[in-house]
This record gives structure tokens, sequence and C-alpha cells, in this order.
């Protein structure tokens, strides 16, 4: 018996802007190819403002009685500021509800702000049938706080031939990922302020999507006042990516919260070392001194000293770089991931 599942999706996006976007946008095409579901979308209301929040339960009232026809309902976690009443009635009616979590919104809060959201995403958390995790640190994190109905679907990696990549050339930083202060891009600037004043040579590639134009604005003001060679590519073709990494030499990501990191992994998979913070989920992807090198929460000298050492050391990039490929020999590949999602699908 073929079921029908819908997947509640916010207005406005159009293109996969970040690694969640991608997740997910992958996971519905996988879902929709398999014979056992019948998958179908319905966009709401997306904004997080005060007016959403307010007319949020009548919206979802209606949207619950709309679905009335479906066995199960697929959520995202981010969208829990105004889909928490139909998550709610949903699970009053005795339908499935799948929510997909890629991490704890509410740790990019802080004061009253951070206490509602936590309140409420636990609450939201709670009215799952079954939580989606893409990565293992989200899972543990998730089981740490007391949800036990945590399904983990890994993230699929699409496997790089090392032997084709062009040779790369000393000096080459590469960033990919969106344009927001939680990516921490400014201390990456403040460390290559401090490289600059030791005379080390490179050149910065930044790529992806600007969230905060102002914060965008200052980066740039910054490097130009430091003369810093940092180039902005904005959000570029795959080709495009996939020739940047290939003649980076280190990957650069100064995130301060991720619930994976799916361009860490990406990296692995072009031999690229990389150079992070410590924190969340990036010690499940980066090995201190192995694939890369680690460095505490914000600390602009260390970040600046484990880009230099890595840059200057050649062999220790090479060994890096090795390490990193066969590293990526172990990532969940899009077969695996095919098999695991509609086999634990069609036992719902």
């Amino acid at each position: 018996m073929i079921k029908r599942w819908v997947v509640i999706y916010p207005v406005g996006r159009t293109s996969a802007v970040t690694g969640g976007h991608k997740y997910e946008d992958n996971l519905w095409e996988t879902i929709s190819s398999c014979d056992v579901v019948e998958l179908h979308r319905d966009a709401l209301f997306a904004r997080r403002t005060l007016a959403s929040k307010l007319l949020s339960p009548l919206k979802c009232i209606r949207k619950a009685w709309s679905l009335r026809g479906f066995d199960g309902v697929f959520l995202n976690s981010s969208t829990f500021f105004y889909l928490l009443p139909l998550s709610f009635l949903l699970k009053l009616v005795g339908k499935r509800v799948l929510i997909v979590h890629h991490h704890f919104i509410y740790l990019e809060f802080s004061g009253l702000k951070r206490a509602l959201y936590r309140l409420e995403e636990w609450l939201f958390l709670k009215s799952a049938s079954r939580i989606v995790s893409p990565s293992p640190y989200i899972e543990m994190e998730l089981k740490r706080r007391g949800f036990g109905n945590v399904m983990l679907w890994p993230i699929p990696f699409e496997r790089i031939k090392s032997e084709q990549n062009p040779k790369p050339t000393e000096g080459n930083l590469v960033y990919v990922g969106t344009i927001e202060p939680r990516k921490g891009l400014k201390y990456l600037f403040e460390a290559l302020a401090v490289l600059c004043g030791k005379g080390v040579r490179f050149r910065l590639q930044i790529i992806g999507k600007t969230v905060d134009a102002s914060y965008e604005d200052e980066l740039k003001s910054y490097a130009r006042t430091r003369n810093l060679p940092v180039e902005f590519l904005g959000f570029v073709a795959k080709e495009t990516k996939h020739e940047v990494l290939c003649r980076g030499d280190i990957f650069v990501f100064p995130s301060l919260l991720e619930g994976f990191g799916m361009v860490l992994a990406e990296a692995q998979c072009y031999g690229l070392p990389i150079v992070c913070f410590d924190n969340s989920a990036m010690p499940f992807t980066v090995r201190h001194g192995e694939n890369g090198l680690l460095c505490g929460n914000g600390d602009v000298l260390q970040l600046a000293e484990n880009i230099r050492t890595i840059l200057q050391d050649r062999a220790l990039r090479a060994r890096m770089s090795r390490r990193a490929l066969k590293d990526s020999e172990s990532l969940c590949s899009q077969a695996d991931f095919r098999k695991k999602v509609i086999n634990d699908i069609s036992r719902l």
C-alpha cells in the first residue's frame, strides 16, 4: 500500500543556499523516487515575525484540516516559531510527524529570547513521532536531551576522484558557507591580518550567499583597510566551486555553531586539510593533527598559527591531505542514503 506524505516547507526559498537546504532537497527527491511513498509538497508562511506568530494558530488549524488525507507530515525544526501549533494539532489527530533537525537554533541567541526559543524548540521536537538527524553529532545531542525517537539519515556525499584534481599552488585558502555572524568570518579576517603582519603569503577565496549584507560590508571594509588578499565570489555554480576547491591548499571554516558542517566533508573529498574551531560538530569531522587543526572558539592567534603551520609545512600538508581523502571514503554514499531512508520510511 502506497503511503501519502507531505512536506511543509517555508514560502520564499527557491534555491539550496545552505547545506541543510541541499540535504533536504536531496531527501525529498530520494523519497519521491521510491515506490512505497507518494510525496507532496505544501508551502506555508515563512516570515519569523510577530504578525506571523499571532496568525500562526489560525493558519495552522486550516492547514491541519487540509492535511487530513495524508498519512504523515515532514516538518523542519527551524520552523518551530510558527508551526508549533500545527505539529501538536497533527499529533492530536494521530498523524505521523517527522521533524528534520539540523541544529538547535536557540543556541544562536541570548537572554530571554534564548530561553523562549529553547522552550518552543523543545516543545516542537516533543511533538514529533520521529526526529530525523542528518549527523551523528545532532543524534548524540538529541539523545542527551532526552529524545529517544531519533533516526539517523546521514548526509550523503559525492565521491571526488583526487587524481583528476589539478595540483594546487601554495597559499590558496578556501571558505565555503553563508556570510553571516554565526559563521565567524570576522575571526578569520583578524587571523589573516596577523598573518599579513608576519609576512605570510596567501589568498582567501570566499564562496557563499550573503545572508547579512551589513556584516559582509564590515568584512570588506576590514579587508580593504588592511590590504588583505580576499576575494568574495558570492553564490557560484557547482563547476566554479569545484575549480576553486581543486586549487585550494587549506579549507578554513571559523564557524561558531554547526550541526554537521557539510562543507567540511566536501573539503575532505578534495583532500583539503581543515582549520576550524573546536566547537559543536567540528571535532566529529576534523581530528586535530590528522586531517586538520583545531583551536579554541574565537582564538584568533591560534587560528592564525594553525593556518601558517599548514601553509609552511609542505610535508604536513601532504600528510593531512592524504588522511582527508582516506576519511572521505567512509562518508555515506547516495546509494547507502537512499537504501536507509526508503527502508526506514516504509516501516513507519
